[in-house]
């Protein structure tokens, strides 16, 4: 159970911080990046929290963070081909469902 946990709480940080790269990378003149970022830092923080809270005692917040973002990524690597195999038969579908 705890490692579900340790998964999603990486994801929430893993998110947040794509999200925080996008704000800064894609910023322009009339862009309030202001609430995005508190709101993505937020997220960011109880991930963390959670984090912290579900992972061995006495690890420190970096510790923290790349176990649970660890653990996130190699669910989305785990989880890759069954939405590669519904992304092709959607493809399939897509391409001889239609009659021209």
């Amino acid at each position: 159970m705890a490692e579900i946990i340790l998964t999603l709480s990486g994801a929430l940080v893993l998110g947040s911080l794509l999200v925080l790269i996008n704000i800064f990378s894609a910023t322009h003149p009339y862009h309030k990046p202001l609430p995005l970022v508190i709101s993505s830092l937020l997220v960011m923080s109880v991930g963390l929290y959670i984090s912290m809270a579900t992972g061995p005692e006495g690890a420190t917040v970096l510790d923290s963070m790349r176990q649970s973002t660890s653990l996130a990524i190699t669910g989305l690597i785990a989880s890759s081909p069954v939405l590669f195999a519904i992304l092709t038969l959607l493809m399939v579908r897509i391409s001889f469902g239609r009659n021209h």
